[in-house]
């Protein structure tokens, strides 16, 4: 032979801060918990330098200087889309250079440039 409990009409529970109703059963939670606003990933720093998206910088690569657009930044690595020199100005390369470079490999930031001719030649007002 089993003896029961008779079931309860209602149970409190109180482990948040949210009540939940049910026929049989009625709870009562609060959920005690310290939310901690996250900061946005903001972009990782180059040391020494705080570099974005869609700013030019200057990079080192196979012992040249290469000025460049930013498109992505990476925690050890940044992808810079680089222009190549033509005579006393830069432009384009025929098929995009975009790749990525050490964090290290980035020398400076630049401004960005202004159009100098017809044929989409470029200068900067730093010099390297």
């Amino acid at each position: 032979m089993h003896i029961f409990e008779p079931v309860p009409k209602s149970i409190t529970l109180n482990v948040g801060h949210f009540a939940t109703e049910h026929p049989r059963l009625k709870f009562k939670m609060s959920l005690q918990s310290k939310e901690q606003e996250l900061p946005a990933d903001p972009e990782p720093e180059l040391p020494g330098l705080s570099i974005g998206v869609g700013e030019w910088v200057l990079v080192k690569y196979d012992e040249g200087l290469y000025p460049g657009e930013v498109r992505e930044v990476g925690e050890k690595e940044v992808k810079v889309s680089a222009m190549v020199k033509s005579g006393k100005f830069y432009k384009w390369p025929a098929s995009e250079d975009c790749i990525f470079y050490p964090i290290d490999n980035v020398v400076k930031k630049l401004q960005p440039p202004t159009v100098k001719s017809a044929r989409r030649t470029f200068e900067f007002l730093e010099k390297w």
